[in-house]
């Protein structure tokens, strides 16, 4: 019995790191690295152990910075970082046996480096030893020349990899032994822990598929579930026969496929033999946040309220909850890690703010109707202008997926609606002001300020 590698933290360590190669991007000859996996391999316990002060203070810069792609150069000259990120799958589309050889050095290059450190850290045995097993399945998919794609590497060592495990090891006559079932037959122990003793799990429900009616096996002397059922009642009180103590460990919950039921051994050791048994619950209670009912409005609360000019969302937020409003608006309280996947509302405000300032950016501050007519016929302009401020928010180095439909199809009629819409309220102060509709004529409209005798005229039809 041993612990299967795919519940190592180094077998998810290194499925981070092979993501990270699969999503990485070129730009003017600088390589970029894709925020998601980065940050997993940052949260990984494994890589925040083994790190230097240098390297942990590179990796707060990065967290802090919030950027979509993070280019190579940001993760300082730290050893560990130098050799974890840097651009090995450089041609996702190319099969070149050379290209996986040098993606496999890569893998070696890694695992030794996270190893060297554990092992002078201390405490780690178990992960030196997955990654002693994970060295071994590299080694052997290196000694054969494959012309695959680097995807399919990395799913074949993943493939190679599930199937492996580190075998517990310790002392026969003392200390702990961690064994299954299988491993217990002709032996005695004094003191025996048996984890998960829910039926379903000890004894296993499993059921050989089989063409053969249990009928015809049962007729024809063929092993049937009654059988297996029985093997796993000899091995339990074989376990138990010698034993001074026995703990028998359930978990009584009803999530998913899980019934909580206790396994059958219990029911048959206190009602059929008569086993008097002690019984106890362990509960692990969840203390509710403490939330006061009444926030308290200070002087430097009502300050801050007139010196911010209120915005549509901040007045939503208020409206919704006020609660909400007083930590985001009134106290500033932002999540500084979080990085936007996509255009949310308040982005998608960021995007069209920057752009109409951009548009109204001209000479004496007067917008005019040929002004207007220049914008709605340089499209290209547009969209690049709306490119550069998704980007800006995003803190990408492209506009991909819906960001960029969104860019393709909906924002340059909202941006020539917003600039004609703008224009109009712009001169509508004082002077004339143009309107423009989409498909319609235009017309100049006079417009009369701060007198009782004002009087407007509606653009021709």
């Amino acid at each position: 019995m041993g612990r299967p590698m795919k519940g190592s933290a180094l077998f998810s360590l290194m499925g981070e790191v092979a993501a990270m190669q699969l999503h990485l991007r070129c730009r003017e000859r600088q390589w970029y690295f894709y925020h998601r996996q980065v940050r997993s391999i940052f949260s990984s316990g494994i890589f925040r152990r083994v790190l230097s002060p240098e390297e942990q203070q590179a990796v707060d810069g990065i967290v802090r910075g919030r950027k979509f792609y993070i280019p190579e150069e940001d993760f300082g000259a730290g050893e560990l970082m130098r050799t974890v990120f840097r651009p090995v799958a450089a041609d996702l589309k190319s099969n070149s046996p050379e290209q996986v050889a040098s993606i496999a050095a890569y893998v070696r290059e890694v695992v030794i480096a996270i190893a060297s450190r554990m092992a002078s850290g201390g405490g780690m045995m178990l992960e030196l030893d997955f990654a002693r097993r994970y060295l071994e399945a590299v080694d052997r998919l290196s000694a054969i020349r494959l012309e695959i794609l680097p995807a399919t590497w990395f799913r074949l060592l993943e493939r190679v990899l599930a199937v492996s495990s580190v075998p517990f090891s310790g002392e026969p006559l003392e200390g702990l032994q961690i064994m299954g079932p299988l491993e217990t037959r002709a032996l005695d122990f004094d003191k025996v822990i048996i984890l998960s003793a829910n039926e379903g799990v000890f004894p296993r429900r499993s059921v050989s598929s089989s063409f053969i009616p249990p009928e015809l096996r049962r007729g024809f002397g063929l092993p049937t579930y009654e059988l297996q059922d029985s093997v796993w009642a000899y091995y339990f009180y074989r376990l138990i026969q010698r034993a001074s103590s026995v703990t028998m460990v359930t978990d009584n919950r009803t999530e998913g496929l899980s019934t909580g039921e206790e396994s059958r051994y219990i029911k048959q050791l206190e009602y059929h033999f008569g086993v008097p048994l002690e019984r106890m619950t362990a509960v692990a209670g969840i203390a509710p946040a403490e939330v006061p009912d009444i926030i308290e409005k200070t002087a430097e609360d009502v300050e801050s309220l007139k010196a911010w000019h209120l915005s549509a969302s901040a007045l939503r937020s208020y409206l919704e909850c006020p609660v909400r409003f007083y930590y985001s608006s009134v106290k500033r309280l932002r999540d500084d890690d979080e990085i936007a996947e996509s255009l949310d509302a308040r982005l998608l405000g960021n995007v069209l703010h920057g752009v109409m300032e951009q548009l109204y950016s001209v000479p004496g501050g007067v917008v005019t109707l040929d002004f207007l007519h220049g914008v709605r016929k340089d499209k290209a302009r547009l969209l690049a202008m709306i490119d550069e401020g998704i980007k800006k928010e995003l803190r990408s180095i492209e506009v991909s997926g819906r960001a960029s439909r969104l860019t393709a199809t909906i924002w340059p009629q909202k941006g020539s609606g917003a600039s004609e819409y703008s224009a109009l309220k712009r001169r509508s102060r004082g002077g004339s002001a143009v309107l423009s509709l989409s498909g319609r004529s235009t017309g100049w409209i006079p417009w009369k300020t701060g007198s009782s005798g004002s009087s407007t005229t509606r653009p021709a039809a």
